[in-house]
């Protein structure tokens, strides 16, 4: 941690945390919406 920037950093950290979390459940409902398209729909990759 830089000094004087140690509540800069903490605050930046939580925020790549939900920023993670944020994209792991983006990529999952991605995941999601997909095998169901994959389901209904015929495959045209």
């Amino acid at each position: 941690i830089v000094s004087g920037h140690g509540t800069f950093a903490s605050c930046s950290g939580s925020f790549d945390e939900a920023l993670a979390r944020i994209s792991s459940i983006e990529i999952m409902c991605c995941h999601a919406c997909r095998s169901v398209l994959e389901q209904t729909k015929p495959n045209r990759a």
